[in-house]
């Protein structure tokens, strides 16, 4: 049983820190995204223009969606390791009573979710849905 606590307490810790990389990009990325947004509309940018921001920040949106629900798949993973072990602490019962799935997740939480969401409308609906700017 000690070898396998020790690879489960390990393998949770590295994925922990890849996983922050991960969020970390995504804020990155998001930022990027409704910055690009707001010099186009400062700048008055073509259709073309629009187009191509608009193509990153879904291309973002959909990249966060994947890294939040394979986050969310670690967890499930996990579980299922928890799960093989003989003996169960009452904390590693109530893990994998949380996160005893037979599928693994397509979608991030209702947090994640939310964060995206408003992420690609702060960078599209002011590119796209703007008034004019009489300076």
């Amino acid at each position: 049983m000690g070898r396998a606590l020790i690879f489960v307490y390990f393998r949770r810790r590295w994925t922990a820190i890849s996983c922050l990389i991960f969020v970390l990009a995504i804020v990155i990325g998001v930022w990027i995204a409704a910055r690009f947004a707001s010099v186009a509309v400062e700048k008055g940018v073509n259709v073309v223009g629009k187009l191509i921001i608009s193509v990153f920040a879904v291309c973002g949106f959909l990249f966060g969606w994947r890294v939040l629900a394979t986050a969310e798949n670690i967890f499930v993973v996990q579980a299922k390791a928890l799960e093989a072990l003989p003996e169960k602490s009452q904390l590693a019962q109530t893990f994998i009573e949380g996160y005893n799935q037979e599928a693994f997740i397509t979608n991030p939480n209702m947090i994640g979710m939310a964060y995206l969401i408003a992420g690609l409308l702060i960078a599209l609906v002011p590119l796209w849905f703007s008034g004019s700017k009489d300076n």
